[in-house]
Parts: structure tokens; C-alpha cells; sequence
């Protein structure tokens, strides 16, 4: 129990918001080191990266299309196995 019941709803928010950012940047190199591995063959093209630091935009615009779909379909139920199969896919 906490003192004040608000820090524990603003604590669960901080954390939310700092997984979905970590996951907005992590996964588009992910997706960029299976292409530079060619472990799957769709993935290649989005091996390429820009600039001093090969950032990987290609990874960026398909994250980006990746979690807008699953914000526009907003049932959980249906995202959660789509999800499941990205990520045992890619671990």
C-alpha cells in the first residue's frame, strides 16, 4: 500500500511509456541485424543503414507500420497472438 495512491497509478504509467519507447528504438535494429544475418529472406532489405551511426530508417517506417495497424485494430485479444509470433520469431 502506498501513502499516496496517485505515485502508484503514475509509476505504472512512467514504466508503460518507458517499455513501448524502448521497444520503438530497440526493434528496428533488431530487425536490421536479421537482415545484415539474412536469417529471414523479406528481412534483407531492411539491413541497409544511414549515416555515421547506420541507423536503421527502413527499421524505423516499419515499426512505426507494424504498431500503428495493431493501434488501429485495438482489440488485445486479437494483437496478443500477432505479438507473441513477432517476438519468438525474433528471440
Amino acid at each position: 500500500m502506498s501513502v499516496w495512491g496517485w505515485l502508484i497509478y503514475a509509476g505504472c504509467f512512467a514504466a508503460t511509456l518507458s517499455t513501448a519507447l524502448t521497444n520503438l528504438l530497440s526493434v528496428p535494429r533488431l530487425v536490421q541485424a536479421l537482415g545484415v544475418d539474412k536469417i529471414y529472406p523479406g528481412v534483407i532489405f531492411f539491413s541497409k543503414g544511414y549515416g555515421k551511426n547506420n541507423e536503421p530508417y527502413r527499421g524505423y517506417v516499419l515499426t512505426f507500420l507494424i504498431s500503428s495497424t495493431f493501434l488501429l485494430i485495438a482489440d488485445l485479444n486479437a494483437i496478443a497472438p500477432l505479438i507473441s509470433n513477432f517476438y519468438l520469431a525474433a528471440y
